[in-house]
């Protein structure tokens, strides 16, 4: 055990005496003493004279150990005087340290004292990773197989330690490479071989329209059946069966001046073209517009629109007349006794309908078709107007509704 000690401590006394075992005194004065533990002496030069330790200090009250370095545990009485002092045992420690080339400053039986200039072998001692730094440690002083990765710590290993030609495939544990650990840039075409890019490796959204060189793609590479609506970004157009004949081109995006929806016409046997969201300009005089009709399969009694309303432009000529013509048909399959209507609404109010029932004893394939022409004399004083067609199954339900159409042409009747 190691003590303190103090330059300025005062002699003190008991002021209360105390027995051969008692481990508390009671002092008048503390004044100079050193932090525990510390020795004192009682009744100095006398036949009565004992070493204490005391370990511990609470106000005037001081804990002792009784008896130290050969003195024996006797009472004393008040008013005894108490000195901080050094004793034998202080100056042997100073010795033993001196004279001692092993077991000192705590360490264990036959422990050498390890220098920081002189070399030395050091064997059967283990060192805390936790509380020591290891700095350029060479490859040269390390076995083989004795640096595995529950011996590195986090971060030890960086890129900037690991030599180019080090990392190679056998190094790599199967699926050690994941997609977080690849930077972006990392992967280039040359270090891909070929036949490894397969289907399976491919996310579902990985392959875009930028990613594809053009000319690329070719009727061959397509498998039948594999190009749908769905997988074509932009526009996509696919036939709409009529019967037995393809009657429109659909796109399945809202259709633009730029790219225009193309639509059959029943009634005039010819393909129109559509903008969907505005008028088409046909040679200047006819402006047209031919929204997608959306209703198909069965509907049971009720009222439904062809496709969304649609908001025609006020004075789309400018200060010419200009007349409006509007027609609308649908095709289904009505059973016995029940019919339909296909009306055509003009700023809400009733332009043109058209009503079929079947009176027949058995269902029948019925084509209805509506039309109107509105004139507009006074372009001056017009206003934007809406237009809606509407099928309404009258009673029951009508089965295979197909073959729908309808078109907004306006004329400037100039060119009438």
């Amino acid at each position: 055990m190691g003590y303190n000690y103090s330059s300025v401590a005062r002699a003190t006394e008991l002021s209360e005496a105390v027995t051969g075992s008692a481990t508390l005194l009671k002092v008048s004065s503390v004044t100079g003493l050193p932090t525990v533990p510390f020795t004192v002496v009682v009744d100095v030069a006398t036949e009565s004279e004992e070493i204490l330790t005391v370990t511990g200090v609470a106000g005037l009250n001081l804990t002792v150990m009784r008896g130290q370095d050969g003195t024996a545990a006797v009472p004393h009485q008040v008013g005894a005087v108490v000195r901080h002092m050094a004793v034998g045992r202080d100056f042997r420690q100073a010795q033993d340290h001196i004279d001692a080339a092993s077991n000192v400053h705590g360490l264990a039986g036959g422990a050498a004292v390890v220098g920081t200039s002189s070399a030395q072998t050091i064997t059967n001692k283990t060192i805390s990773g936790a509380s020591n730094t290891f700095q350029a440690v060479p490859g040269s002083v390390l076995n083989d197989g004795t640096v595995v990765a529950a011996k590195l710590g986090t971060g030890a290993v960086t890129t900037a330690k690991i030599s180019d030609a080090n990392v190679t495939t056998a190094k790599i544990a199967d699926a050690g490479v994941t997609t977080p650990k690849i930077a972006d840039a990392n992967v280039t075409t040359p270090k891909i071989a070929d036949a490894s890019v397969t289907t399976a490796k491919i996310g579902d959204s990985q392959v875009t329209a930028a990613k594809i060189v053009d000319g690329g793609v070719g009727t061959a590479e397509l498998a039948d059946g594999a190009v749908t609506p769905a997988k074509v970004v932009g526009r996509t157009v696919r036939a709409v069966a009529d019967g037995t004949a393809a009657t429109a081109l659909e796109t399945a995006e809202t259709p633009t001046a730029s790219a225009p929806l193309v639509v059959w016409n029943q009634s005039t046997n010819r393909l129109q073209v559509s903008e969907g969201t505005g008028f088409f300009d046909q040679s200047g005089v006819v402006l047209g517009r031919y929204p997608l009709v959306t209703l198909s399969g069965s509907m049971p009694a009720g009222t439904l629109s062809l496709a969304s309303s649609q908001t025609i432009p006020a004075a789309p000529f400018g200060e010419s007349p200009y007349q409006l013509r509007v027609s609308a048909s649908i095709r289904a399959d009505i059973p016995a006794g029940l019919g339909f209507r296909l009306r055509l609404l003009y700023d809400g109010v009733t332009f043109a309908e058209s009503t079929l029932t079947n009176s027949g004893g058995t269902q029948n394939t019925m084509t209805l078709y509506a039309s109107n022409v509105a004139y507009v004399n006074n372009p001056a004083s017009d206003t934007t107007h809406v237009l809606v067609a509407q099928l309404t199954a009258l009673s029951g339900t009508i089965l295979n509704v197909t073959g729908g159409w309808w078109s907004i042409e306006a004329q400037a009747r100039g060119n009438l």
